[in-house]
């Protein structure tokens, strides 16, 4: 009948039916190998996008798994990097959200473009493939060149940033073993990747982005932090000590020059001054801050640990002493007193 049809000179390209499908296209869906192929041999059009979703017929064969319709399709000349459907996805990126290993290497063996994003979400297939989880796929399109640098998706993640993000330790160890830059600062908040593991809390993640050398006080993200900063920000005392052991610089600057023990003073992170102090952060500086806001705990921890009550003078040299008098933080005179601020001053 269809061959009869053909002959009479019908129109293999109308779309027709409840889901207005081509001929071609309704054949790929029914999974009929015959029928597609006699349409495709007689002319019609292979990558015609139609249906209810306007998917190419590759694209459809993709959404449905078939792995042989797929080759046959090929095979007869569809256009492999054509986007369609709704969310304009390549058939490559569609194979990486199905997860079907064995079609995208198909389409990757066959000349898919490996790095074209999504028109509507733009993120890649590699980017796709770490937002599901998943490895092997990741390590598929690693293998065959995807981009490991590229910054892609609504939130401009690089393929590292991204799986540091998902907190997927496992495909991060793979990205920076296979060459991403370890130190990229993108994405909406401009983190390199050892910083969004801090804000995180991901203790393994960054531990492993150390192991693989990331830089432990570059500044970056919105606020202008380095890991150090940003772990004492958080009050993150286990994050604290991995940076620490590792060698960041315990007298770090955010990008207003404020140091670890100023900001965890801030917080009231009594332990963090104590492992910053421990690590040969110097306690002077923060002194004149604390007993000027009324911290007594945070004076007392700092003198303790080296702070001198007589050394600490404001901008126009006025003890410290006094300023706390001035204050009101009799409290804080007394303590002062207590370790050595001369009474006379």
């Amino acid at each position: 009948m269809a061959e009869m049809l053909i002959k009479e000179g019908k129109s293999l390209d109308l779309a027709s039916g409840q889901y207005s499908c081509t001929p071609l296209l309704a054949a790929v869906v029914e999974v009929n190998y015959s029928m597609a192929e006699l349409l495709m041999k007689n002319g019609a059009s292979i990558d015609l996008a139609a249906g209810q979703y306007s998917y190419t017929p590759l694209l459809a064969a993709v959404e449905k798994g078939n792995y042989n319709m797929a080759v046959l399709l090929m095979k007869n000349g569809a256009s492999i990097d054509l986007a369609s459907g709704q969310c304009s996805y390549t058939p490559l990126l569609a194979a990486v959200e199905q997860g079907n290993y064995n079609i995208a290497k198909l389409l990757i063996k066959n000349g898919a473009s490996l790095n074209i994003p999504s028109i509507q979400y733009g993120y890649t297939p590699l980017l796709a493939a770490i937002q599901e989880g998943n490895y092997n796929m990741a390590e598929l399109l690693i293998k065959y060149g995807a981009s490991l640098d590229l910054a892609s998706g609504q939130s401009s993640y690089t393929p590292l940033l991204a799986a540091v993000d998902e907190g997927n330790c496992r495909i991060a160890e793979l990205l920076t073993k296979n060459g991403a830059s370890i130190d990229l600062a993108l994405g909406q908040d401009s983190q390199t990747p050892l910083l969004a593991a801090v804000v995180k809390g991901n203790c393994s993640m960054a531990d492993m982005l150390i192991k693989n050398d990331a830089s432990l006080d570059l500044i970056s993200g919105e606020y202008g932090r380095t890991p150090l900063i940003e772990a004492a920000h958080r009050g993150d005392l286990d994050m604290c000590r991995l940076l620490l052991q590792n060698g960041a610089n315990p007298d770090t600057t955010d990008c207003e020059g404020r140091h670890s023990i100023y900001i965890a003073a801030h917080g009231g992170y009594s332990e963090v001054i104590r492992l910053i102090i421990y690590y040969g952060g110097d306690p002077q500086p923060h002194l004149y801050d604390s007993v000027l806001n009324g911290n007594y705990s945070i004076a007392e921890l700092l003198m303790k640990n080296g702070a001198s009550a007589d050394l600490a003078l404001d901008e126009h040299c006025i003890p410290l002493l006094i300023k706390a008098v001035i204050h009101g933080h009799l409290d804080i005179c007394r303590l002062l007193l207590q370790n050595g601020a001369n009474p006379e001053a």
